[in-house]
């Protein structure tokens, strides 16, 4: 959550095998008007190095555009990595697997969109992540809330992500939950 004074705090950990390891890093803005740019998590997994980040399509729009969040994971790494991809739909088109939160310039939480019971399909599957392939998702952010009033927010993307690494003949060996949580800024205009 952003505070006045401009201080945005991403925290980004690592889970492996039992072994928690954390990674907190703040931003400041000393300037409250201008959005934010978008922030980088940096993650360690399999001797690698994730860059994780949120970006919205549009930074300022009117209450009744729908905007998109693009969700990107990115490596320069060159271990063959592999990320678990998984998801089930709902009502809303939404991907349940993704965790999207937003707070208004005051700290007041926008209330989520609430589903029914669980509809969609699923799918799911073994992707490559590399220097050329990153992990790209583009989230509708009007899936997740409707802005009641203008001003600015603060929205939030939490994600477990499932890294392997393919050993000789293809087989994925060490797969570990990496939990990534990124932040990004949103200028709502009536």
């Amino acid at each position: 959550m952003a505070s006045s004074s401009g201080a945005v705090a991403i925290v980004a950990c690592a889970l492996a095998l039992g072994a928690a390891g954390c990674r907190k890093t703040t931003v400041t803005n000393a300037d409250p008007g201008p959005l934010p740019a978008g922030k980088v998590a940096v993650l360690h997994t399999h001797g690698c190095e994730l860059r994780a980040s949120v970006v919205p399509e549009r930074a300022r729009f009117g209450m009744e555009i729908h905007p998109y969040l693009t969700f990107r994971v990115s490596t320069d790494c060159d271990r063959k990595l592999t990320l678990l991809v998984g998801e089930a739909g709902n009502e809303l088109g939404r991907p349940d697997s993704y965790s999207v939160s937003a707070v208004d310039s005051e700290g007041t939480s926008v209330q989520i969109r609430q589903l029914g019971g669980g509809e969609g399909s699923a799918s799911s599957g073994h992707t490559d992540l590399s220097r050329d392939k990153p992990l790209v998702t583009r989230l509708v952010v009007r899936q997740w809330f409707t802005f009641e009033r203008p001003g600015r927010y603060e929205v939030t993307v939490s994600k477990d992500l499932m890294i392997g690494e393919r050993v000789d003949g293809g087989a994925i060996a060490t797969e570990e939950w990496l939990p990534v949580k990124v932040s990004t800024f949103l200028d709502v205009d009536p």
